[in-house]
Parts: structure tokens; sequence; C-alpha cells
């Protein structure tokens, strides 16, 4: 009798905590490489552009985008792109700008040391169903980023080849 009530109080508890997982489920994707030309010279650019449906956290790193929902359907792309990887080291003249938003998003870090070199932005959509949400981050290019093959933190520069 008692295991018989523990038991049933086991699966009420367990009910309820694979209730609450989709309610925390992370969404990850990479940034396709930007084709456009218009971002000037010296600088780093990536819009981000994502589809939220209630509260979610978003980490920009290196190439890679993470939405950790914290309410409501998980988030998803709709179009991200840089012209280079967010830099894993200290960016100089770092830049935020909200572009479309239906409710509120905010900067929360900026990419340093504590956050693995990662951008964190807090979107928090109150109306019903999804809204679009774009975000811009910009940087000055120092030399050393580049494009070509992806690596952990973002794209390396491809090898040069011998003649």
């Amino acid at each position: 009798m008692i295991y018989k009530l523990r038991a049933g109080r086991l699966l009420v508890a367990l009910a309820f905590l694979a209730a609450a997982l989709p309610a925390m489920a992370d969404t990850q994707f990479r940034v396709k490489k930007m084709t456009r030309d218009d971002v000037p010279l010296g600088t780093g650019q990536c819009d981000i552009r994502l589809k939220i449906d209630g509260e979610a956290e978003v980490r920009l790193r290196g190439d890679t985008v993470l939405i950790r929902t914290i309410s409501g359907r998980d988030g998803r792309d709709d179009g991200s792109e840089c012209n280079e990887p967010l830099p894993g080291r200290d960016i100089r003249d770092f830049r935020f700008e909200v572009r479309d938003r239906r409710g509120d998003i905010k900067l929360i870090a900026e990419p340093s040391r504590q956050t693995g070199y990662s951008a964190v932005v807090r979107i928090r959509d109150s109306q019903g169903g999804e809204g679009r949400y774009h975000f811009r981050i910009k940087w000055t290019l120092t030399g050393s980023e580049g494009f070509g093959r992806p690596d952990r933190g973002g794209w390396r520069p491809a090898p040069k080849r011998r003649r």
C-alpha cells in the first residue's frame, strides 16, 4: 500500500516535470554568411532575425545563436546573417541596436570573458503568437577576423595554398 502511494506521487511529480521541460527547450543554429556588401569596410556586423513567442534569452557566440526558451514556443531563425563571426576575444567599439520588435528586447550582457565572448539579449513578447525581432550587433574589425572554414568559436580563415 505504501509503495503504491509513493509510486503514485512519483508519477505525478514526473508528469509535472515532463510538462515543464518543453518550456525550457533550447534552439541552436549557425548564422549564414552575409551576401550583402553594404557593411562599411572595417566593421563586423551581425543581423539576428528571430521569431519569438513568449520570453527567450538569446546568445550570439562566434557564428552560433543559442535561443533558450523561458516561456512560450521555441524561438526560431528568420534569416539571421553575419559578415564576420563575433570574435572570441575582447571586442573594440561594440554596438547593439534594435531594428524591429513587437515587445521588449534588451542587451543584458556584452561579449566578455565572463560570458564566453557571447552577446546576451533578453526578449519578452507578451502578445499572442510569434513576434518578429531583429537586432544588430556591430564592432570594429582588427584584422584577424575572417570567414573560411567553420571552427568551434566561429569561422576561421582557410589556410593559404602553397604554389
